[in-house]
């Protein structure tokens, strides 16, 4: 099984992620040879192309992902379970890992996988089985099947997956982030020269795979963790590497101003 949640030591190469629990031995010394060969086969078979010599924490995570799926067929095994394989990966990433599970199945492999994209599924999988509050609820065939019925089938009820988005009118920038950067431990970039503006009435989604500077760039904005270069306004006022007292000081002005303004009662 391949979890959602990697299960990788981090400090470890890719090789010795791999046969961890598993060593080939050689008058009882641990065959970095055998193994190193047996990977690289592997990785060419299936179209994996993994460094057994990299750092785990110095690779991209859908290459984590690829060296979690070597783990399990280093073991031999014939019937591989994937839990939401594609969350944490980007596009390209996923129609790398889509196109692996048809190259798995061609190599007489079974792959289960759970996932609720429906588009992922239309794409790789020729039977997929709907459960709901624990009971299945329906076996269908792919082919014969859209996303809209197996939504309907999902939740109960029909599903209406068309987007509707209203305009919303601009209001003043309540927050104004130019060209921050902020680095780890490393003094690494985490976040490299993001720039944003968040307007009153918006709602601003954050979009990335976790450990891509998300969590740095809310801790900078919040006083949490140092700025390297650029500038946080908040409320038209620089608020770069203010405390945190400062910036929740600044915030809840603003939020005191709306309260007013929507009739609410507040200390």
């Amino acid at each position: 099984m391949v979890h959602q949640h990697f299960m990788l030591v981090q400090n470890f190469t890719v090789l010795e992620n791999i046969i961890l629990g598993d060593e080939p031995l050689r008058h009882g010394q641990l065959n970095r040879k055998q193994a190193h060969e047996r990977i690289v086969a592997l990785s060419e078979q299936y179209g994996l192309q993994v460094d057994p010599d990299a750092r785990v924490d110095e690779i991209s995570v859908g290459m984590q992902q690829r060296v979690e799926i070597l783990k399990v067929l280093y073991r031999d095994a014939d019937i591989l379970i994937f839990d939401e394989p594609t969350a944490v990966l980007t596009p390209q990433e996923v129609a790398e890992l889509l196109a692996i599970f048809q190259r798995l199945a061609d190599e007489d492999k079974a792959v289960i996988l759970i996932s609720h994209k429906l588009q992922e599924l239309k794409a790789v999988a020729a039977v997929t089985t709907v459960i709901r509050r624990g009971k299945v609820v329906a076996t269908v065939e792919m082919a014969n099947t859209t996303t809209a019925e197996l939504a309907e089938l999902m939740v109960g009820r029909p599903i209406d997956l068309t987007q509707h988005h209203e305009t919303m009118p601009e209001g003043p920038v309540l927050l104004a982030l130019d060209h921050v950067t902020v680095l780890d431990h490393n003094k690494r970039p985490r976040v490299n020269d993001v720039s944003l503006e968040l307007r009153g009435g918006e709602i601003v989604g954050l979009a990335g795979i976790d450990g891509n500077g998300q969590s740095e760039l809310v801790r900078a904005i919040t006083g949490l963790s140092p700025v390297a270069s650029g500038q946080i306004h908040i409320n038209g006022n620089d608020m770069t590497n203010a405390s945190v007292r400062q910036i929740i000081h600044e915030a809840s002005a603003i939020f005191l101003k709306i309260a007013r303004r929507m009739g609410l009662f507040c200390r």
